[in-house]
């Protein structure tokens, strides 16, 4: 998740698309792994 964020340039929208992931699961994701 954190690589993808990355590669996203930060944008927590396009790598939540990346990912294929809603947003609000990408954000529960890095609260899980303790990500900023």
């Amino acid at each position: 998740v954190a690589r993808v964020l990355r590669l996203a340039g930060g944008n927590a929208a396009e790598a939540a698309r990346l990912l294929g992931l809603s947003r609000a699961q990408l954000l529960e994701t890095m609260e899980r792994l303790g990500l900023p």
